[in-house]
Formats: structure tokens, sequence, C-alpha cells
């Protein structure tokens, strides 16, 4: 493993290989095919979901680099940059998260069919390299295998097309992981820019590529020590860790640099919020004092880390709980997961049977195992769209099974793919509460944030012009402050929050009573 103009030679002529790739262009346009239609249907069937604001406002200040007034809470800011990079030239203002599609030059409906266009053309890059990364570890088969489960899956299929960063994220993970991949099997300081890249970009897309600076470091430990010492090489270990640490520095030198690259440069003062206690402390004083780069990342660490900590309320099978399960995401699975892709899954993991696993499977066995632990240890348990980045890399191992496999292995996974497929279109455009069989009340099950994002109220209105004029209807809504449901009920409800998580939150005024008779719509 030594560094040499010739490897730069060899990404020149793959690169030129796969320029004229027609079996990876045959599937970007099965990709564009079925992505671009499928999100605009999602989007013009469901109204605004509760996220939509506050990312789109979010975007938009990071594009004029104006922060006064915004909250940090969670997330990177690029996600939302990026989501609204097409919007940039309707005329768009941001005026508070809580109603940032209120008041626009254009609908709510247009500004999300403009978002599903774009995110769902986002998808195609991801697309292609799961693609070609199945298929340079497994064969041709198992390529196309990898990358219509991921055109089929339905919680990627629901969440592709919306303004919230989950699979956008996703994407970061994954294409940052390939290069750190390519990376380690040929160092070189070209492969090492484009992973440091990767890997900045992915950070600061959303706070679940957190972990990339650790992945990249057990790699690393894995490659250059584990490797030569399992093979019983001797004399290779301290050579290649000679040879390819200048180029590993390098990287680590770069990915901060990307981050603050990615805020635009962003710096000033470390933000507080108005009620903080730590900025009285010493240490809060020197940071809002002193200017700093890429501030609004690293306050949304900040954020992001006190959520983790405080954990979010959630339920699973009868038990409610603030601080989540380890088993949540494993027992969303049962619901959540296709029985045809659940089957592929189960063959994926016997098929070392008849495939012995290689070295380079690392580069999707290690970040599925440290996403999975991640996520298994996360108090934050309220969808299982927060598993992707995890689940993602069981659906690429899964591929394996088509290599050497018997006639009948093959049959069975393109039988189950179809199967999935069928049964997932079947809930079209309603991907965001796919349940994968007949489970009682499931909604009662589990917490899954899918099953009622907002996304339902035009089903409402209709539901709504049906009911007798004269009896009265009281809407309960979720979170009311981060939509605006009247453009999609009018008057012919009363829209109140949920007394059990607002209280003080508009519209209760003080003594009010709650209705007593009529018609109430809550959410799940």
């Amino acid at each position: 493993m030594t560094l040499s103009p010739s490897t730069d030679a060899r990404d020149t002529t793959n690169l030129r290989a796969q320029v004229w790739d027609r079996h990876l262009w045959l599937v970007l346009l099965i990709g564009v095919m079925v992505l671009v239609p499928r999100g605009l249907l999602i989007s013009s069937a469901q109204s605004q979901r509760f996220d939509d604001g506050y990312h789109i406002d979010r975007g938009l200040r990071f594009w004029h680099q104006d922060w006064i007034g915004a909250e940090v809470v969670n997330d990177p800011p690029l996600g939302g940059a990026i989501a609204v990079v097409p919007l940039l030239g309707q005329g768009l203002t941001y005026h508070g998260k809580d109603n940032a599609l209120v008041g626009q030059p254009i609908s709510v409906d247009r500004i999300l069919a403009i978002v599903a266009v774009w995110k769902s053309l986002l998808f195609l890059p991801m697309l292609g390299v799961c693609f070609h990364w199945c298929r340079s570890l497994y064969g041709l088969g198992a390529g196309w295998l990898a990358a219509m489960m991921l055109v089929v899956e339905p919680t990627f299929a629901a969440h592709i097309p919306l303004v919230p960063p989950d699979v956008l994220g996703v994407e970061g993970i994954v294409i940052a992981c390939f290069l750190v991949w390519r990376y380690f099997q040929s160092p070189s300081v070209r492969r090492a820019v484009g992973a440091a890249a990767g890997v900045g970009t992915a950070m600061m897309i959303k706070h679940t590529a957190v972990i990339m600076p650790g992945f990249v470091g057990a790699y690393a430990v894995l490659a250059w020590i584990i490797r030569p010492w399992w093979q019983r090489r001797r004399g290779t270990m301290a050579a290649e860790v000679r040879a390819s640490w200048p180029t590993l520095f390098l990287m680590a030198a770069l990915v901060p640099l990307f981050i603050w690259a990615l805020t635009l440069f962003d710096l000033r003062t470390f933000p507080f919020q108005a009620d903080s206690k730590a900025i009285h402390t010493p240490m809060g004083q020197f940071l809002a004092t002193h200017h700093w780069p890429a501030t609004m990342y690293l306050a949304s660490i900040r954020d992001a880390r006190n959520h983790s900590a405080d954990g979010h309320w959630s339920y699973l099978w009868g038990r409610a709980s603030t601080t989540g399960w380890r088993y949540y995401f494993f027992a969303a699975m049962l619901y959540k997961v296709p029985a045809g892709i659940g089957v592929m899954l189960i063959l994926g993991a016997i098929s070392p049977l008849w495939r012995k696993p290689t070295w380079s499977e690392w580069g999707l066995a290690l970040p599925m195992l440290c996403w999975t632990a991640l996520l298994v240890i996360s108090k934050i348990n309220i969808g299982f769209r927060h598993f992707l980045p995890a689940y993602v890399f069981m659906l690429l191992l899964s591929s394996r099974c088509m290599v050497r496999a018997l006639t009948a292995v093959t049959v069975c996974a393109w039988a189950c793919l179809a199967a999935a497929a069928l049964h997932v279109v079947s809930y079209h455009p309603d991907y965001l509460s796919y349940i994968n069989g007949p489970w009682r009340k499931p909604y009662l099950a589990i917490s899954d944030s899918n099953l009622d994002w907002g996304q339902s109220f035009k089903q409402v209105r209709v539901w709504l012009d049906r009911q007798p004029a004269d009896r009265p209807i009281s809407l309960f809504l979720f979170k009311s402050a981060f939509i605006d449901a009247r453009p999609y009920v009018g008057d012919r409800a009363e829209i109140w929050p949920s007394p059990k998580l607002e209280p003080v939150q508009k519209p209760y005024e003080p003594g009010k009573p709650l209705p007593t008779r009529g018609l109430i719509v809550v959410s799940p």
C-alpha cells in the first residue's frame, strides 16, 4: 500500500470507465422515472408537515447569513440550505420557523412540489454510489438488487421528497463512507481530499454523522493494524502505517476546514439562548465575547447533545418513556420493514454459508455496526426514519446473497423484492404511514412520528366537508405552532393545540373550557 502517481492514473481510468457505464446510467434513468413522479404525487396528496416550515426558515437564513431570532435546535444548517436551493429565486422570505411557509409569494403546495422534485433528483448520486459499491464487491446482480431495494423501500420512498433532511443525511453518510472505503483501498492524496470533503459534508447535513471521525479512526485501525496481524504479514503493519499516515493526517486537517467552508465561513460570537445560565459563567462570557469559526454548527451540536441527554417522550407496546429503549428500532422494524425485504435481510445474514466474507466488505459492515451502536443508545425513539443510517448498510450488505448463489436463492431474492414493491405501492401515496402487515392498531404499539406528521390535513378537509354543518368540530393538533392548518380546514373547525403537550400556547385563552360536545379530531 504505497503512494505513487499510478494511483491517480488508475482513478482517472476508472472514472472514464464509469462515465460510459451503461448499467449505471440505466439505474439512474429508472431512478428518475420512479422517484420524480412519485415525489410529485406524494407532494400533491399531502399537506404541509410539522417540520417543513422550520427547515425552510433555517435554509433561507443560511443563504442570507441572518441568524437573528433563529433557534439552533438539533440539526446543522446545511440540510435546510440544500433543500431551499431551487427556491432562492422565488422571492421567499424568512420570518420565523413557526410560520415560514405563510405569506410567501408562491403557495405552500408549489413550494413543497419544487422541493419534492429537487430532493428526488438529489437521491440519484447515492443510488449510483450504492449500485457501484455493491457491484464492485458482489457483482452486477448484487448492484442491481441493492439499487432497486433503495427505490422500493417505503421509509426511503416516504422521506426522499420531503423538506426535512433525514434521507439527505443518509446520503451524506453513505457517500462519505464510500469515499473513506476507497481511500483505505488505496491511499492517495486525491482520495484523502475526497474523503475529507465527504466527511465534512455529511457532518454538516445531519448530526447522525457526528461519529464520522470515529468511524475513520476505527477503519484505520482495522486496515493498518488488525488486518496485517490477522493475516500474519510480518513487517507490513509498520510499513503501511508509515506510508499512509501523512494522507490520513491531511484528511483529519481538512475535515474541519471543509465544515467551516460549508458554513460560508461563518465567524461570530457563540450564540446562547436568552434564558441560558451558561452565559453567566466565565467560559460562557469568553465564548459570547469572542468570534469563533462555524459557530452555528458548534451551537447546533450543543443543542443536539442537550436534546439527546434530555430524551424525548415516546411509547412502545403500551409503555411510555422519555429515555427510550435499546430495542426500540428493532421493534419498529417488525412494523416498518416490508416482509419481502425482511426475507432478503435474512438471506444476506446466512449468505456466508456459500460466500465467505472478504476484508473489503468491512466498508459496509463497519458503518452498519457503528451507526447501529449510536442509534441503539439514543434516547430519541420517535420514528424509524432515524434508524435509516444503519438500516441502509443492512440493505446493501444483504445484496451479497447474490454472489455464487444457487438459482433458487437468486429467484427468491428477486421474488421477495417484487412482492415488497407490490405491497409498498398499495400504500401510495401514504408511504409515511406504511405498515408491513395486518397489525392491529399499530399506532398504539409504536411511537412512529411517520404515522402522523401533519401530512393529512387535505384528507381531514374532505372528511369535514361531509359532516353536518350544525355540528361543532374541534381539531386538536400535535404541534399547532409549527403548522398553519387554517388554509386546509378553513373555518369549519376550531383549532386547538394538544392539551397535554402545549397547555400554554395559542389559541388557548385563560379559563377557556375544553369542548364538551360535537366532533373532536385528534392527532394520534
